[in-house]
């Protein structure tokens, strides 16, 4: 059995060769069809943005980098919007960024696809900024892009619900891949069909989701569609169900709701206790606000 000592002695040839093979790696930079070492790259890079004779080692992507960083944008769109075969994601990440930066996000959508995380959020940030800007094609356009990304389908169907365009948030989650499995997609569904006040058709997608996954957020919807039916107990079960799983800032939501309903079905001790316990609990004057809120709203029903 060798010692610890001749094993270090014995190692030592090996370690210096990976060392020197770390080394090495960093005078290259692969991807670029030919290998550039530091000098040729620092030649490369060094050019006013256009293509210099070095172009055979993959400048113009490295060009383009250097220009976006320095913010010239304009020599860096020009330089990056080319295919590069071995530095396509890469090049395009800069090249959306630099278009973007220089103003021209419509521009810039066009080089986006669904797929790619850091593409999907950029798309959904662009759209949420300039949608206002879009002709009703260029909508339409974008909304079949979103189909394809579940993610960004739910995102836009529910920026869809906030704006009140309940038809446009429906049929978007119902086009989610395998929409009968998504507890996400179908709550949206039936929170279009509750704010269009189609009560009976909402109550029953929030039961079927409440049997197949009993959650605050189901459960907390299937009450809602009840309570809007003036079935005030059985919404005041299914809320108070809700309220002890949800976590606070979703517990301060259904509160009025819970109080309102506990109140209209008689029982007002409740109603009060939930809301001394949420004032307790308030972080700020919002907060205090928006419990005194509820206060007021069953003053009435609990003299």
């Amino acid at each position: 059995m060798f010692s610890f000592r001749t094993n270090r002695v014995a190692s030592l040839p090996i370690v210096s060769w990976l060392i020197l093979g770390m080394f090495s790696c960093l005078l290259v930079i692969p991807g670029l069809g030919n290998s550039v070492n530091l000098k040729q790259l620092a030649a490369i890079v060094s050019t006013d943005g256009h293509e210099s004779p070095e172009s055979r080692f993959g400048s113009p992507y490295l060009v383009g980098v250097r220009q976006f960083y320095t913010q010239d944008y304009e020599v860096a769109i020009r330089t990056l919007d080319m295919p590069f075969p071995h530095r396509e994601d890469i090049a395009n990440y800069f090249l959306v960024q630099a278009l973007v930066n220089n103003g021209e996000w419509h521009r810039a959508l066009t080089h986006l696809n669904v797929g790619v995380l850091w593409q999907e959020a950029l798309i959904v940030q662009l759209f949420v900024k300039h949608e206002a800007d879009l002709s009703v094609s260029e909508q339409a356009t974008y909304v079949e892009l979103v189909r394809r990304s579940p993610s960004m389908a739910l995102f836009y169907a529910n920026q869809f619900l906030s704006q009140n365009r309940f038809d446009e948030a429906a049929n978007l989650a119902r086009s989610v891949p395998n929409y009968s499995h998504s507890i996400a997609a179908r709550l949206i569904v039936g929170r279009a069909l509750l704010y269009q006040r189609k009560l009976v058709e909402a109550e029953a997608i929030f039961q079927e989701l409440d049997v197949e996954e009993p959650q605050a957020d189901t459960k907390f919807w299937y009450g809602r569609s009840l309570y809007e039916q003036g079935e005030f107990a059985q919404a005041s079960n299914l809320f108070e169900q809700a309220m002890s799983t949800a976590k606070y800032v979703a517990r301060l939501s259904y509160l009025p709701y819970v109080v309102a309903a506990l109140a209209k079905s008689g029982r007002c001790n409740d109603a009060v206790r939930y809301l001394e316990v949420a004032d307790e609990q308030a972080a700020s004057d919002q907060e205090h606000k928006q419990v005194m809120q509820s206060y007021v709203r069953i003053n009435d029903v609990c003299k």
